[in-house]
Order: C-alpha cells, then sequence, then structure tokens
C-alpha cells in the first residue's frame, strides 16, 4: 500500500486544507450527511470512478498514543485491527495512505462513530472530503 507524506500529498496535486475556515474561504464547499453504509459506497464509487488511482485518505491512528488507540480499536473488530497493523508506515510522518477497500471501511466506521475523523483526497477529481460530527462529510473543490 502506497503512504505518503504531507508534502508527498500536495506534490500530487492534492487539495491540502489546513483548517476548515481556509476551506470555506478559499475552495467551492458543500456538505453531504452520510450515514455509515451510505459514506462506505459513496467513497467507493468515487474511487472506482477515479479509476482506483490518486485516491487518498488521511488516518491519524499511528500518531495516537496508546490509550487513544485502544479507544479506536474497540470500535474494530479484530481483522481490522490485524489488517491495521499491517500497514503501519515505517515513517511516521506518513499517514495519507492509498485507498484500499479495507481502510476504507475501517475510516468510515470510525468517522460515522465520531471516534478518528480522516479526510479523503481524490487528485484526479479535485476534490477533498473532511469528515464531520454528524456523519456529515465537507467538500472542497
Amino acid at each position: 500500500m502506497n503512504v505518503l507524506s504531507l508534502e508527498e500529498l500536495k506534490d500530487k496535486g492534492a487539495i491540502y486544507i489546513k483548517d476548515i475556515l481556509f476551506g470555506f474561504d478559499n475552495y467551492k464547499s458543500e456538505i453531504l450527511t452520510l450515514s455509515e453504509q451510505e459514506a462506505e459506497e459513496f467513497f467507493k464509487e468515487m474511487w472506482i470512478d477515479s479509476g482506483k488511482k490518486n485516491c487518498y485518505v488521511d488516518f491519524y491512528y499511528f500518531t495516537l498514543n496508546d490509550e487513544a488507540r485502544k479507544i479506536v480499536e474497540k470500535e474494530l473488530t479484530k481483522e481490522e485491527i490485524v489488517f491495521i497493523q499491517g500497514i503501519k508506515p515505517e515513517e511516521t510522518d506518513k499517514i495519507y495512505f492509498e485507498f484500499d477497500q479495507a481502510l476504507l471501511k475501517i475510516v468510515v466506521k470510525l468517522n460515522a462513530r465520531e471516534i478518528l475523523f480522516s479526510t479523503f483526497y481524490f487528485i484526479n477529481n479535485k476534490s477533498t472530503w473532511w469528515g464531520n460530527y454528524n456523519k456529515e462529510y465537507v467538500k472542497f473543490s
């Protein structure tokens, strides 16, 4: 699985938004409310439409302390935890993961349960989707 640093993600042409107010001020935006299942289907379709290339998701799990990781793991199956342990990057600054069906399912679940939010980056269609509270996803394009 390809994992990037922030600079590598930006170099690929991703819309990176450091803070949400900057995003609202500088990009077109819209908000979608999606259940866990709807979000998984929605982002899977976007991933497929993008040719399964140049689609990334940030996943901060590896930057969390042990206590916070245990909170995340309470929401996951044993198989999902094993999967996560298998994708741990060697470099701690690399938290932008190329889409994968298993990772997509995990991040959507954690977003929906407001445990750990992720942002989705679609390079080909120039959009970034912030996971947010109340099952909202904020699109910037």
